[in-house]
């Protein structure tokens, strides 16, 4: 690459080296043309435009420009300071007439080629394309406030690919103010140019000499007229002209489309080398759709995309053979080929002129070839059309969901066409990140892990990335973009992919960090530490761009499909104020879901474009919903130390301790009161117990469990002996959190009573005792009583709080709960395996009997 480098510079300096600007006098077709020097500066620009004069000779294929300009103030010295110049040596001719400056009367010459740089910029080379053009720079030295500056030149030649057509966009407004605006075109008489005016653009005085036709517009005392930030680059509400030879779009399908064509040696030719370089006989007989796939990616990955594009390579693909043999092309020529490759396996195929940046307007524009700046390809299978962008590398989805560019409207170059084809847009991508925090003690260290799936043509772009830089430089961006939030931030391990490019075409990314110190301390409570968690990458989708008095659409990059799952690991249950945010509205969706569970929160939330643009009367609207989205985005986990050590530390509830022992006290006095003192009268009576069988084998083991699960859930859920819950739960804002916490005060002594209650009828059950068939009548309606009663309760107070998931463990625990009551205490109440079974009565009361 770096020799190709220094032989395109060697290449450009002798080629610049002949064709510098030259000096000569006005071309005589030119019309001089009056201007005043009176300065109508209401929007207090630094200089002042006092004419802008431009003349077309589309007979002598020459263009004409004179500009005289007031310098107003400093900052107009050091706009006007330089002066550029651009054009194509190619096929045009560039003369400067004069550059002159106007000062107390006299006039100061400034025109000296010695002192004019002539460059090769090359503006479009990170796109990997060189066009040619070469610009000339006039530096002015010694320019002052209140000069005026003058300075005209010609350029005559146009690309000879036009064949003598032409096209031109007249501007009669400008983001600056002119005090005289003039264009003049003169056209023969036999092939006038067609006109269209936009945006109450002037129509033009027509005039004749002899077979020339003239047209001029003179447009006085212009004002500025500004542009608003953001606005789309298709956007323009300037008043226009838009003029062209072309009468239709299948005059440019004709004269454009017999670029794209081979003649039968090149395609004899060409065939021979395809048989050569890209397919095997094996390829030859895979299905027509794995063929079609395995073209496209190897003119999209295995043919560089690189170009010179100027002279007649603006407009003309070079050879398919050319290209094939060099291994690079630009979108012209990676197109050709490829539309060569699918016809030479009998797919029928042709190249598709698309703009890259206004398809929006293509369709309101009079017909012209420069409405199109790219070339990509369109082919039929199937009884469908396909399109494709060869220019893309790295992309995947097989041939049906192969992304495809937003481009709307396409010109495609066949026999035949008559009108352009709107284009579909696959939509199917997204990005799903998922962040998970692993919280290692309060106050302390912590761990990230992140994993990033992207999909569709977000897969593409980010497989692209991978491919062309490595790991190490990709994972030193990570860090420090994640070491925004977190300055202790490092790697823990090594970033790892997962390609699924020909099956899902999606792309997973998996970075692993350590947090040295993940809480940090608030600025106004000592005591209080926290953790943020703010979804990064949500961020640049979610900012905006203010703009108070708006006329112009606002820009917004679309596709946007957000989804973005934050889940925190604590080292102790932890209770979160639940959230529930949805916001929508013609151009994006956007909500934001916060719960817990034990000692996990979870943030998630999801952001989604519908369209690529907002109107301008619904700006204003869109900006104050994503500054209110803005404020939703950061989550605090935030820990009171003070209110910890006031609740006795981040240990064991005393409270809880409390209700336990009261409960406890009262559970076991009910279950020595039911063991000694009470007593059912048997049905069946005199008769020795039966053994415990049948069903009631089930029963036993189920009663034997119901203590030992009851426990679990006591000491493993909800924080019932977890000092800090009960801390924040009484200190919450409202009737909410005291309520909550005599909820859980009743709900934990009622649970201690329900174990004691278990365990005493697991021995009366044993014990075969008379009581057991009308206790385990109230174990089952009690339980599904309390069940119900407290999930109404709890609905009562925190009931927005509850997701869809709560709302369905909830609605079949108690559906389960009933459920058992229907089927078992029928079965005690009418059994007569029970009846046989418990009959044996207290030792006291059988004695008294």
């Amino acid at each position: 690459m770096k020799q190709i480098s220094l032989f395109l510079c060697i290449l450009f300096s002798l080629h610049i080296f002949s064709q510098k600007p030259i000096q000569g006098p006005t071309p005589k077709w030119v019309t001089e043309v009056a201007y005043d020097t009176t300065v109508n500066n209401d929007d207090d620009a630094a200089y002042y435009y006092l004419l802008s004069d431009k003349q077309f000779n589309a007979i002598l294929d020459a263009y004409y420009a004179h500009i005289i300009v007031k310098v107003l103030n400093t900052e107009g010295i050091s706009e006007l300071s330089d002066l550029t110049f651009e054009f194509d040596p190619a096929y045009e001719k560039f003369v400067f007439h004069k550059i002159e400056v106007l000062r107390d009367g006299e006039v100061i010459d400034k025109l000296d080629l010695n002192q004019i740089q002539t460059v090769q910029r090359e503006s479009n080379l990170e796109r990997k394309l060189y066009d040619g053009r070469l610009t000339s720079i006039v530096n002015l030295l010694d320019i002052r406030e209140g000069d005026i500056l003058e300075y005209s030149y010609s350029i005559s030649g146009s690309n000879p690919v036009y064949k003598g057509d032409y096209g031109n966009i007249l501007n009669l407004q400008y983001g600056l103010p002119f005090g005289k605006i003039y264009y003049r075109i003169l056209t023969e008489k036999s092939n006038p140019p067609l006109f269209q005016y936009r945006n109450n653009a002037s129509k033009p005085e027509v005039t004749e000499e002899g077979n020339i036709k003239i047209y001029t517009w003179s447009e006085k005392n212009v004002a500025a007229k500004y542009y608003d930030s953001n606005t789309p680059i298709w956007y323009d509400d300037y008043p226009q002209v838009y003029l062209s030879t072309h009468g239709s779009w299948e005059d440019i399908v004709k004269q454009y489309g017999e670029l794209y064509r081979l003649s039968k040696a090149e395609r004899t030719q060409l065939k021979k080398l395809i048989d050569q370089n890209v397919s095997t006989p094996k390829d030859i007989e895979l299905p027509k759709r794995k063929q079609i796939k395995q073209l496209i990616d190897f003119v999209q990955d295995d043919i560089r995309y690189f170009g010179f594009e100027n002279g007649l390579s603006s407009h003309t693909p070079e050879s398919p053979l050319k290209v094939l043999n060099q291994r690079y092309g630009d979108c012209k020529g990676k197109s050709l080929l490829l539309v060569e490759l699918l016809n030479h396996i009998g797919v029928e195929a042709y190249p598709m002129l698309v703009s890259s940046s206004k398809g929006e307007i293509v369709g309101d524009r009079m017909p012209s070839p420069n409405s199109f700046d790219h070339c990509v390809v369109n082919y039929s299978y199937n009884n469908q059309e396909f399109y494709v962008d060869p220019t893309i590398s790295n992309q995947g989805g097989g041939i049906e969901k192969r992304p495809f560019p937003d481009y709307k409207k396409g010109l495609v170059l066949k026999p035949g066409v008559k009108d352009l084809v709107t284009l579909p847009f696959n939509q199917e991508s997204a990005v799903e990140v998922q962040e998970i925090y692993d919280v290692n003690e309060i106050n302390g260290s912590g761990a990230l892990t992140v994993i990033t799936t992207y999909k569709g043509s977000n897969a593409d772009a980010i497989r692209a990335d991978f491919a062309q830089r490595s790991n190490a430089v990709i994972q030193k961006e990570y860090l420090q973009f994640y070491s925004v939030l977190f300055p202790s931030l490092e790697v823990d391990e090594k970033i790892t992919i997962e390609d699924f490019r020909d099956t899902s075409n999606t792309f997973k990314v998996r970075e692993s960090y350590t947090i040295d110190s993940i809480w940090q301390k608030s600025s106004d409570n000592e005591n209080l530490i926290y953790v943020e968690l703010y979804p990064l990458s949500l961020e640049s989708y979610i900012s905006t761009t203010k703009s108070p008095t708006r006329t112009s659409p606002y820009y917004i990059s679309y596709p946007a499909n957000i989804s973005y799952d934050i889940s925190v690991n604590l080292p102790e249950e932890w209770s979160a104020e639940p959230v529930n945010i949805s916001m929508e509205s013609d151009y994006y969706e956007y909500t934001n879901e916060v719960d817990s569970y034990l000692n996990k929160v979870n943030i998630s939330h999801t952001y989604k474009r519908k369209k690529d643009y907002v109107p301008a009367e619904d700006v204003a609207k869109y900006i104050t919903d994503h500054e209110k989205i803005q404020e939703e985005l950061s989550y605090f986990v935030s820990y009171d130390q003070g209110l910890a050590q006031g609740a006795g530390g981040s240990g064991l509830s005393w409270v809880a301790i409390i209700l336990t022992i009261v409960a406890l006290l009262l559970s076991c006095y009910g279950a020595y009161r039911l063991y000694f003192d009470y007593d059912v009268v048997p049905e069946i009576q005199n008769v020795r117990a039966k053994p415990i069988g049948g069903w009631l084998i089930l029963i036993a083991i189920g009663l034997i469990l119901t203590p030992i699960i009851i426990l679990v859930d006591l000491l493993g859920e909800n924080g019932f002996y977890d000092a800090y819950t009960w801390s924040t739960l009484w200190n919450t804002e409202g009737t909410a959190g005291k309520a909550t916490v005599f909820l859980v005060a009743l709900e934990l002594m009622i649970n201690i009573a329900r174990i004691i209650f278990a365990l005493i009828l697991v021995i009366l059950f044993f014990e075969r005792r008379s009581t057991v068939p009308r206790l385990m009548v109230i174990l089952f309606a009690s339980t599904a009583a309390f069940i119900i009663l407290d999930a109404i309760a709890a609905y009562a107070i925190n009931g927005d709080v509850y997701t869809s998931e709560d709302n369905y463990e909830t609605a079949k625990e108690i559906i389960m709960s009933i459920v058992r009551a229907a089927i078992w205490i029928p079965y005690f109440l009418i059994s007569k395996r029970v009846k046989e079974t418990f009959v044996n009565r207290p030792k006291n009361i059988n004695k008294e009997s």
